[in-house]
């Protein structure tokens, strides 16, 4: 009786330490895909960074009003703006 308990024992021990080893190994699993999804948003963060650095564009509209009198005298301008508008493609 007591032989047969000290094989339970044995057993329950062996698979315990198989249990935790595999906790362990797929703990590690875990963690390396981790990783490898961590490394991949970084790069595509970096991606898009430089795309939209790349597509942002400004474009300048100058407008500019002028009035002139019938006397043939010279023009006169009455206002001059300029105005900048960043465009994203």
């Amino acid at each position: 009786m007591a032989e047969a308990k000290r094989e339970i024992d044995i057993l329950n021990d062996q698979a315990n330490a198989a249990k935790l080893h595999a906790l362990v190994e797929a703990q590690e699993q875990a963690s390396k895909g981790i990783a490898h999804l961590a490394d991949q948003v970084t790069v595509l963060g970096q991606q898009d960074t430089q795309n939209l650095l790349q597509s942002t564009t400004t474009t300048i509209i100058t407008s500019q009003a002028q009035a002139a009198t019938t006397n043939e005298q010279q023009v006169t301008t009455v206002a001059d703006n300029q105005m900048q508008v960043a465009v994203r493609r």
